[in-house]
């Protein structure tokens, strides 16, 4: 596919607005359309790349336009159009599987023009991808002969992460339109705040904002999941606190009445929002906190934590008819109020159960709150979840928002020595940094021989931060061995290994997940992978059972099993 033969249809009903579109891209020589009913009739006539569309619009508007297509038209992309005002349908669309959007009224040509580009190139990219997994399923590939042809097979999967990661950065845009860039000035208080998601984009919340002339609220929310949802998820709380009347509603109120709004809206398993929100008289110096399933606010006074506040209420977006209680304290002069996400507590780890002390010695020296924060944000960048710090200080000073460093991760190599040790009757395998194909017959080599001699098996994955489709599908051969014997099990596994096997419906490997991690053998010896012939049939035989495991897992490795078998008739299913 061509980028100059790609096809564009332009729907707006406002004929002097459709006209500037039409000027901007006559490089497409565009189709056009005045309302969702002509551009109906347009997309089933004719194949259409690109569409450009209005959301409000008569007899047919967006959002019903892109339902129908979602179901009967699915090739093109769908760049919409959203004036202010319109935040939800924007949600709505990108829920729909909206490419990207522009805000009315658009700036200039260039914009447009460069939007419809990017939209027009992902879909020359999608094309060229057909081509090649068609390609890849005509030739007769012999992985144990040739390890380039297995990274060409690894290449597709490689390539759907690139494209997720576009979809990520398009998310965390709108995500971060939402955050506060800026903060007060406020009378006699001061908020310093810390901001930072786990690697582009996370589900992590937080505002703060006169409500009148002595009344300040203040919240931090985080959405549960990652990426994508939890960014969607984060717009519709966002959304939502929006239309409250929080000067009317006392804090308990205005989390059930959120709570009734998330439920109704999008409840489904592991959808959820934990929020803390507190309402400040700036007069009176009093504080009214509840708290929807969130990690306990903490009141600093002098030289340590003088009060935790734990959780008022479950979680917004559980049950309909939750409740929630409230906490309210009083702020003297140089009082401090700290709340946070989780992520914090993660990111310090074993010295999480230290914080009081941590915080008190740190916090009585500090003359702001900002060094306060940027003490903590060092410490949360040894985590790799998403981490928001909020810390309101009884007293005058300069409100800072820190929210443009992004976290810094731990680095391993990116070889993967695997280590080998015993301790107790007990083998132990240790993956360390990216894990690949590349080590994953080592790996069941390894496993297996200890569980025929008799041995129980324990994988620790303390210091592993990725795992590719091959080690993933022997790792739950190994888990699902079915045969009687010493017991096989892991430790260690990070957030973002869990969520891998929860989005790949590994059940049984997240249940072979220790609670408690066990220290490993101090003597532990490096196992190097190999090259031979039985390489392309462990591959082969971890998508096959990854592909069984759900209808997902089959669409998206049924391209690399094709290859792998050499099938020259296989339909290359294209991932999504």
């Amino acid at each position: 596919m061509d980028v100059r033969d790609s096809r564009i249809l332009v729907v707006d009903d406002d004929r002097a607005v459709l006209g500037t579109y039409l000027r901007a891209l006559d490089a497409y020589a565009p189709l056009q359309a005045d309302d969702g009913v002509e551009a109906r009739a347009i997309l089933s006539a004719v194949q259409v790349d690109v569409v450009l569309c209005d959301l409000q619009m008569p007899r047919m508007n967006g959002l019903d336009l892109m339902r129908w297509a979602k179901e009967h038209c699915q090739h093109p992309l769908w760049v919409v159009v959203s004036g202010q005002g319109t935040f939800e349908d924007v949600a709505q669309a990108l829920k729909l599987g909206a490419f990207d959007f522009v805000c009315k009224p658009i700036q200039s040509p260039l914009q447009l023009q460069t939007v419809v580009a990017n939209a027009v190139g992902h879909q020359v990219i999608l094309a060229e991808r057909a081509l090649l997994v068609r390609a890849l399923a005509d030739n007769t590939l012999e992985l144990a002969e040739s390890h380039g042809k297995l990274e060409g097979a690894n290449a597709v999967l490689r390539e759907q992460q690139a494209m997720l990661d576009q979809d990520l950065q398009r998310a965390e845009r709108i995500l971060r339109a939402l955050l506060p860039r800026e903060l007060g000035p406020y009378d006699r208080m001061q908020i310093n705040v810390a901001y930072g998601p786990s690697k582009s984009i996370g589900g992590d919340l937080y505002g703060a904002a006169m409500l009148d002339e002595r009344h300040l609220a203040v919240y931090v929310a985080d959405a549960a999941g990652h990426g994508v949802s939890a960014a969607l998820l984060a717009v519709l709380f966002h959304q939502r606190l929006s239309t409250v009347d929080a000067l009317r509603r006392t804090p308990a109120a205005l989390l059930r009445d959120l709570n009734r709004g998330l439920f109704e809206e999008c409840h489904a398993s592991g959808l959820f929002v934990t929020a803390v929100y507190a309402l400040i008289d700036t007069i009176a110096r009093t504080a009214t906190i509840a708290s929807a399933g969130h990690p306990p606010g903490l009141v600093l006074r002098g030289a340590g934590i003088d009060r935790r506040l734990e959780k008022t209420g479950p979680a917004l977006g559980l049950a309909p008819d939750a409740s929630y209680g409230e906490h309210r304290i009083s702020l003297a002069d140089g009082d401090r109020l700290l709340l946070y996400t989780d992520g914090l507590i993660g990111a310090m780890g074993e010295r999480a159960g230290s914080l009081g002390s941590i915080l008190g010695a740190v916090s009585s020296d500090a003359e702001d709150g900002a060094s306060v924060v940027d003490y903590l944000r060092r410490w949360a960048e040894r985590g790799e979840d998403d981490v928001t710090i909020l810390l309101l200080t009884a007293s005058s000073g300069a409100s800072t928002v820190d929210a443009d460093q992004a976290p810094t991760f731990r680095t391993v190599p990116d070889d993967c020595p695997l280590s080998v040790g015993s301790a107790a009757g007990t083998t132990w395998v240790a993956v360390r940094g990216h894990a690949t194909w590349k080590d994953a017959g080592v790996l069941r080599d390894a496993c297996i021989e200890a569980l025929d001699a008799g041995r129980g098996v324990i994988v620790d994955l303390a210091l592993c931060t990725m795992l590719d489709s091959t080690m993933l599908g022997t790792l739950h051969e190994l888990v699902t061995r079915g045969e009687p014997g010493p017991p096989f099990g892991l430790q260690s596994a990070g957030k973002e290994i869990r969520v891998l096997f929860a989005e790949l419906a590994m059940t049984q490997v997240l249940c072979a997940v220790a609670p408690c991690a066990r220290p490993a053998p101090r003597a532990m010896t490096e196992l190097r992978g190999r090259s031979d012939a039985t390489t392309h049939d462990v591959v082969l035989h971890a998508h096959e059972l990854l592909a069984e495991l759900s209808a997902s897992n089959a669409k998206q490795f049924q391209p690399v099993i094709d290859a792998l078998r050499g099938n020259p008739d296989g339909q290359a299913t294209q991932v999504s």
